[in-house]
Parts: C-alpha cells; sequence; structure tokens
C-alpha cells in the first residue's frame, strides 16, 4: 500500500508543472477595451484625453495606430463605438466610430442649477482623422448585416421636433464581399 500512495504522490507531483500558470504580460490605461473588428482580429483601444487621440493596440499589447479624435470645445469622448477596415466604406484605412458627450445646463428653463441636459453626438472618422459621418443626438449604433447587404442603425436621443421619443436612423452602407462576412 506505501509504495502505491508514493507512487500517487510522485505522479501528481509530476503533473504540478503542466498546469498553465498566470504570468503578467503588461500595465496598460484603465480605460482600455478590448473590440474584435469586421474582419476578426482582435485588437484593445483607449483614449487618450490629454493627446485627443484613440490609440489602437494589437493583441500582443503592441502600439499600432493612433487616431486623432476632434471634439469642439464642451464636449468630451464618451465611449468608442467601433474600429473597423471595411464597414463604413471600401478604402483600406481603418475607421473608427465613437460618441462624444456635451452637458448643457438649463439654467433658462429650470428653477434648480443641478439639471443638467447631456446632449450626444456620434462620430465616424478614418485612421487619418478625416471625418465620415457626423450624426448630432447619435448616442448608439449599430451594423445590421443582413447575408452581404449591410445597414447603420443609429439611435438618436429625442428632442422637442420628435415629441419626446427617440428614433432610429436607418443608413445603407457598402455591401461586404461574401468572403468576409462572418454569419453568426
Amino acid at each position: 500500500k506505501l509504495k502505491a500512495l508514493s507512487l500517487v504522490a510522485c505522479f501528481l507531483l509530476l503533473q504540478i508543472p503542466g498546469y498553465s500558470q498566470i504570468k503578467f504580460e503588461a500595465t496598460q490605461p484603465d480605460d482600455l477595451v478590448a473590440l474584435e473588428m469586421d474582419n476578426g482580429e482582435k485588437i484593445f483601444a483607449s483614449y487618450q484625453q490629454s493627446e485627443n487621440t484613440v490609440v489602437l493596440y494589437r493583441s500582443d499589447y503592441s502600439e499600432w495606430k493612433i487616431i486623432p479624435v476632434d471634439l469642439a470645445r464642451k464636449q468630451q469622448f464618451d465611449e468608442l463605438k467601433s474600429v473597423s477596415v471595411n464597414v463604413f466604406n471600401t478604402d483600406p484605412l481603418i475607421e473608427m466610430a465613437y460618441t462624444s458627450l456635451e452637458y448643457i445646463s438649463n439654467y433658462d428653463t429650470e428653477v434648480s442649477t443641478d439639471h443638467v441636459s447631456e446632449k450626444y453626438t456620434l462620430y465616424i472618422v478614418n485612421e487619418k482623422g478625416s471625418m465620415l459621418m457626423e450624426e448630432k443626438d447619435g448616442f448608439h449604433m449599430e451594423v445590421i448585416d443582413t447575408y452581404g447587404t449591410r445597414k447603420l442603425w443609429v439611435y438618436k436621443q429625442s428632442d422637442r421636433e420628435n415629441k419626446g421619443k427617440d428614433r432610429v436612423d436607418v443608413y445603407s452602407l457598402p455591401d461586404a464581399p461574401v468572403a468576409d462576412l462572418k454569419i453568426d
């Protein structure tokens, strides 16, 4: 029995190094987000407020691209929505969609000075910072792909003209090459 027990203990000790260990890889900004591009590539991104840029990182955390972000004076970066290659146009440049946020005080309409409304804007730019689309009141977006025909749905904030109801504006996008489609 003692021989069998010693054999089991040796076998277990030999197996311990075979298990993976947690290993430190890198230190990154705390606002780092993981994204999957339309071509299936996994990347990371971080907004650099001091530089007004979004830094894109490869999956090994090496810096890949720096994309300028143009914000109006009172706007601040809100959220990175998408990074893609061929969703918004067919050129080889990287495209990025993000939202900005502006806080607007309603001193003239409200008695309380605490009342503030939020105004969003959705931007789509290429890697050189050139504007492809600016959608005022756009706070969210989705790319709807139905077997090669793509649509951009932009969710918009309600305003007085729409009697307080949110809405969705729909735009056509360049069709995806069938070989590039990932259908879930």
